[in-house]
């Protein structure tokens, strides 16, 4: 099951972004699709020429025909890099994650 929503979510947002982890709960077994938010952590070079909640809508857009719940983070590589040296609660996230 898992595998395919991963497919799903890649398959949405080839092309569009840049990298797409999924962090959080998902990696649980006992993951509800129901109760759960999928979290996504997007980086593309692109945020940075349009403001966030273009880049929002966006990435929304792209997964819009998804029945899933998403939170989405936005970062632009350097962003993502900076808030990886920054924020160790951050990293392991980032490393207990899925690259899809």
């Amino acid at each position: 099951m898992k595998n395919l929503i991963n497919l799903d979510i890649k398959t949405a947002l080839k092309d569009k972004v840049e990298r797409v982890y999924i962090i959080g709960s998902f990696q649980n077994e006992d993951w509800n699709r129901c109760q759960s938010d999928i979290d996504l952590v997007c980086i593309d070079s692109s945020f940075v020429e349009f403001p966030y909640f273009v880049n929002l809508y966006y990435v929304k857009d792209c997964l819009a025909k998804l029945p899933f719940k998403f939170d989405i983070f936005l970062y632009t590589r350097k962003q993502f890099y900076a808030k990886m040296r920054q924020n160790p609660r951050f990293r392991d996230e980032i490393n207990n994650s899925v690259l899809i």
